[in-house]
């Protein structure tokens, strides 16, 4: 498991991390949506102050989307959960030697986002442990 969600009601993780980014992408467009039908009935009807507050209540609420979208691509740009970004410091497997960030799972931005789109099969840790063997 990743992390629970409060919005999906329902735990991210290895086999849903997917169709969470999709979900929030959707969410997304439907906000943009609903903020242009907003616009459109106070165009429409006035300026009524439940029209106002739901402007705003949607673009607060754009704006934390925005920031999951953002969110979830740029983790998967990086292979990491966001349980993995939240704790960088608390995880030894994601340290080199000094003690600095490295992601033994990270292949490349591009390798990442297959694996996250499920083109390319992911690493599993047998497969990062025999390449670290065979690096030696």
């Amino acid at each position: 498991m990743d992390h629970h969600c409060p919005y999906i009601y329902n735990c991210v993780g290895a086999n849903n991390q997917l169709s969470f980014t999709i979900f929030s992408w959707a969410v997304l467009v439907v906000g943009f949506c609903t903020l242009y039908f907003q616009c459109y009935a106070w165009a429409e009807y006035g300026q009524v102050w439940y029209y106002k507050f739901s402007f705003i209540h949607t673009g607060i609420f754009l704006l934390l989307d925005t920031y999951v979208c953002i969110g979830q691509v740029a983790q998967a740009t990086k292979n990491l959960t966001t349980n993995e970004r939240m704790n960088l410091d608390r995880y030894d497997y994601l340290k080199d030697a000094a003690g600095s960030y490295y992601n033994p799972f990270s292949r490349g931005w591009k390798m990442n986002v297959l694996e996250f789109l499920r083109i390319k099969k992911a690493l599993t840790e047998e497969d990062i442990s025999l390449l670290g063997v065979l690096a030696i």
